[in-house]
């Protein structure tokens, strides 16, 4: 399961024209699922939850109430904002600083065995300077 992205109709307050965007939809619904049932057959000890989205602060206390042996750690990117709450609900806090996100960010870009660019790292995500 994924999430979609839905095609939405914006309204631009300086042009006054409308435009085509598309809104993320589910992936939290999926990643709340999917967190719970590998806490429920053991498929972790910790996980890492990489997001900003104070949606799953539900399925975090859920999993540190009912599966106590599980640690569940939250990483916001960009790191210079975060849920304080789902952050708080988290293990061990602390977890979010500049310098924990500095030593494991993805790389700038990533290319395959062709050379084709597979991503770029968002411009939000680059570390400061």
């Amino acid at each position: 399961m994924e999430g979609q992205f839905k095609p939405k109709t914006c309204f631009c307050k300086n042009c006054r024209t409308n435009y085509k965007a598309r809104e993320e939809k589910e992936s939290d619904v999926n990643i709340a699922m999917h967190l719970i049932n590998d806490a429920h057959f053991d498929h972790f000890d910790q996980a890492f939850l990489v997001t900003n989205d104070s949606d799953l602060l539900g399925p975090v206390r859920l999993l540190r109430n009912t599966f106590a042996d599980k640690k569940i750690k939250v990483i916001a990117p960009p790191y210079r904002r975060h849920s304080k709450e789902l952050w708080a609900a988290a293990d061990k806090r602390g977890q979010n600083s500049e310098e924990h996100m500095a030593r494991h960010l993805l790389p700038e870009t990533a290319v395959d065995e062709n050379g084709i660019e597979l991503f770029r790292r968002p411009a939000d995500y680059a570390p400061l300077t």
